[in-house]
């Protein structure tokens, strides 16, 4: 449930934490399908290092988006 502190620190930050919003099943249900998108775009390259220095990882626009 959100309460007005949320809702403040959004409106300020633009992001809030609600903790245990969750259950750990279902965290490790949608790390797992964020892994296997991942795996499914990288291939073989997910999980190496690619050298070039900087912030390294794996990113993908999960977020859906509608048609246009």
């Amino acid at each position: 449930m959100l309460t007005p502190l949320h809702t403040a620190q959004f409106r300020t930050f633009g992001y809030t934490i609600v903790r245990r919003l969750l259950t750990p099943e279902e965290t490790a249900a949608l790390a797992a399908g964020i892994t296997a998108a991942q795996r499914d775009a990288f291939g073989s390259r997910y999980g190496t290092p690619d050298g070039d220095g900087g912030i390294e990882g794996h990113y993908l626009p999960l977020w859906p988006t509608a048609p246009r």
